[in-house]
């Protein structure tokens, strides 16, 4: 909760020095949630899923920075005989900067996003596992043409579940990456 409350005060002190905000959704393309223990490791195919998110943005007319917040609707594994009720999500909270290639009207900008994941699971992703988050990491292309923007970005999730089964501590790292196709509007 504290880190919520952390959140809300950073957005605000943003949002009174920005210069715009970003609201945006994606569309995340399936991807892979990669599991890897200290005894074995594996890939699982995941769903499409929808991400809305919002960013406050500065710019110094040269380079747009910000903070921003996306929260992901649980989805679950394209996999034979998975469950629906198994289902995963972060939510990433993060600082990002995009380089415009130019100030036109209509132009291109790289992207860049760094921050931390909340991880969070159904009781039948988790089981007896304590889920707990780790970085998060995005890069991609937008164009832009006024105040519409679509962006095609690589993201990555990390996470980790831990448990004690029998007296054994046992931990797994719980990595997701996808691709992201997203439609945003800036607000002024």
């Amino acid at each position: 909760m504290k880190k919520v409350g952390l959140l809300v005060l950073l957005v605000s002190l943003c949002y009174a020095l920005c210069a715009f905000i970003q609201l945006s959704c994606d569309v995340d393309l399936g991807g892979k949630m990669a599991i890897d223990n200290e005894y074995n490791s594996g890939d699982m195919n995941v769903n499409l899923g929808i991400t809305p998110g919002i960013e406050v943005l500065g710019t110094n007319n040269k380079l747009i920075y910000g903070v921003g917040i996306q929260y992901q609707i649980p989805r679950g594994f394209d996999e034979q005989n998975a469950p629906s009720n198994v289902t995963f999500n972060y939510i990433p909270i993060y600082g990002t900067l995009k380089i415009p290639f130019n100030q036109s009207e209509f132009h291109p900008e790289l992207c860049a996003q760094l921050g931390y994941n909340v991880y969070n699971g159904s009781s039948a992703w988790k089981g007896g596992s304590d889920l707990s988050g780790g970085l998060f990491l995005g890069a991609g292309l937008s164009l832009v043409n006024r105040n519409t923007v679509i962006s095609f970005m690589y993201k990555l999730h990390k996470g980790n579940a831990e448990m004690t089964y029998y007296g054994t501590n046992l931990s797994a790292d719980n990595n997701y990456s996808h691709i992201a196709l997203s439609l945003g509007f800036r607000l002024r």
